[in-house]
């Protein structure tokens, strides 16, 4: 009898534990501090080295204790005055610069403006499974508007917005996805915005990628609706939500806005069916989307290597037909990156080139089911490198085409992912590039 109940206090411990353990890990946010992008959590040491100062430790700090004391702000100072991570000087100089006076004022705003993904306390607008139909989305979107927890006012009323369920573009990667349309706004007229619902056990490293590929300097002024000529706009989302479904299981939200125009194997596809007469607007899309890519890299290169142009940068890493959108009326051509989470891991980490110049034209037959000739792919090529050649000054150029080819070259991994063309037809088009003149 001793055993049994000894064998139950000791299944009792170890769930409790365990429990434990999985409250602490639930209880943690993202957020971003001065352009500091990370996880918080109750175990969050908040140094100053990671933080990037002193007055950042201290916002660390107040993050920190108001997840362990939810709500109690006046705790919260007085908890990071104590274990000396927030001095008065500092916490003087932070409610000066956000304008506030009171101390359990700072803790507050610090902790609502810090945190990346919002809660909502909106009632459930949910089906039993815990997704929305098109109306509940609509009355959670407006509800989290009204709650402060959604800021852009193209969510503030029901009678002004439209969602439709996009279930046939879901992936492993999305367990929900609608578009939004909002005439709420006079000024901004009609916008449309793509909500994305990704999977809990990815946890927020999708969002904090974002974040961190969001707060790169130079790159905000490219970041659709922004636009630069020549470059191409970058999507990523403007807000995050999350909510409590049915069953007390935690869901998260994305809400972007959606990218101009259409995906890239659209116009493949379009080609195919039309071609020949379709072959000018391909050649100049490619060429454009080429220029557009070659701008992006330049932005954010590394001085290159001696005798070299072409530096490390941050790289998109996932350029395929469906990530690149384009809009193509007349002689205009807006090229948008979506899919951009893989920019984050190379914010600090650049990488050569290569794998946003290779990834284009691999997996096209067995993966995107685009059948081409030969031919078909080479002239997207040659005009791609075109275009990329075109964003340096004209003395770089033929270089830049010759560097290009030797990245085509050393690629290692593409080659084995159903390569649309081939080493030694890249070496061609290379050639016939330099021949004709391409960069003088």
């Amino acid at each position: 009898m001793k055993k049994k109940k000894l064998s139950i206090l000791l299944v009792t411990s170890f769930l409790t534990t365990l429990c434990s353990i999985i409250i602490s890990i639930g209880a943690q946010e993202l957020v971003t501090i001065d352009r500091v992008v990370g996880i918080i959590d109750k175990q969050s040491a908040c140094d100053v080295e990671t933080w990037k100062g002193k007055e950042n430790q201290c916002k660390c700090c107040l993050v920190r204790e108001a997840i362990s004391s939810p709500g109690d702000f006046d705790t919260v100072v007085s908890r990071c005055k104590s274990f000396g991570l927030c001095s008065d000087k500092s916490l003087e100089t932070i409610k000066k610069s956000l304008g506030v006076s009171k101390d359990s004022d700072l803790a507050k705003k610090i902790f609502d403006e810090a945190v990346v993904v919002k809660s909502s306390e909106c009632p459930i607008f949910v089906k039993n499974d815990g997704t929305f139909d098109p109306d509940g989305l609509i009355e959670f979107l407006v509800c989290a508007h009204q709650g402060g927890k959604l800021k852009n006012t193209a969510f503030s009323a029901k009678d002004c917005l439209k969602a439709e369920m996009l279930g046939g573009q879901k992936g492993v990667q999305t367990i929900q996805l609608f578009r939004v349309i909002s005439t709420c706004s006079k000024s901004e007229g009609e916008q449309k915005f793509i909500i994305k619902e990704w999977p809990r056990g990815k946890g927020f490293s999708e969002p904090r990628r974002l974040e961190t590929t969001r707060l790169v300097s130079g790159m905000s002024e490219i970041l659709w609706p922004n636009m630069l000529p020549g470059y191409p706009t970058i999507n990523v989302p403007i807000a995050y939500l999350r909510y409590q479904d049915k069953n007390d299981k935690t869901r998260y939200l994305s809400i972007m806005r959606e990218a101009p125009g259409k995906p890239l194997k659209t116009y493949l596809q379009e080609y195919l069916a039309n071609r020949p007469s379709y072959g000018n607007q391909l050649d100049k899309i490619y060429f454009e989307l080429g220029r557009a890519v070659a701008n992006f890299h330049k932005r954010f290169m590394d001085k290159p290597a001696a005798g070299k142009i072409l530096g490390k940068t941050i790289i998109h890493h996932d350029l395929h037909v469906n990530n690149v959108f384009v809009s193509s009326e007349g002689d205009s051509v807006i090229v948008s990156f979506i899919d951009n989470e893989m920019m984050g891991n190379y914010v600090t980490n650049h990488q050569e080139v290569t794998h946003d110049l290779t990834e284009l034209w691999f997996q096209l037959t067995q993966w995107h089911k685009l059948q081409f000739e030969k031919e078909d792919y080479l002239r997207t090529l040659s005009n791609f490198i075109r275009g990329y050649a075109s964003a340096f000054p004209s003395d770089q150029r033929r270089q830049v085409v010759v560097e290009i080819g030797e990245l085509f070259a050393k690629a290692g991994s593409p080659w084995k992912r159903d390569p649309a063309i081939t080493k030694e037809q890249v070496a061609i088009v290379i050639d016939q590039l330099l021949n004709e003149g391409t960069g003088k």
